[in-house]
């Protein structure tokens, strides 16, 4: 009986040092794809792809408004992406404050 104890231990330990290492995987393989993530550049659109982007939002905004919504930029982010427009906006503070630009520049000329 006193061998068994000390080989149930064993077994135990091992047990545990083989979930420690599955779940080390995981989580070194989600690291990875952060690190995928973070070091695609983001380069600016071309003026083109700039006028279209907030041609989209523009339109996304009117869209919600006709039906009595407040704008949702993260959802028009969102969208944009899906559809191929706003690939390079790192966040929905940031396209809503270059389309503010947009429009105050486009209202001045």
């Amino acid at each position: 009986m006193g061998q068994r104890y000390p080989e149930t231990i064993s077994q135990q330990i091992q047990e545990k040092i083989t979930q420690v290492n599955q779940k080390k995987r995981i989580y070194d393989d989600m690291i990875a794809d952060e690190n995928i993530l973070t070091t695609i550049p983001i380069t600016a659109p071309s003026r083109d792809m700039h006028k279209e982007a907030m041609e989209f939002v523009n339109k996304f905004k009117n869209e919600r408004a006709e039906n009595g919504k407040r704008m949702d930029w993260k959802s028009c982010l969102s969208q944009g992406l899906k559809e191929g427009l706003l690939f390079g906006y790192k966040s929905s503070e940031s396209l809503r404050a270059q389309f503010s630009k947009y429009k105050n520049k486009k209202s001045s000329t």
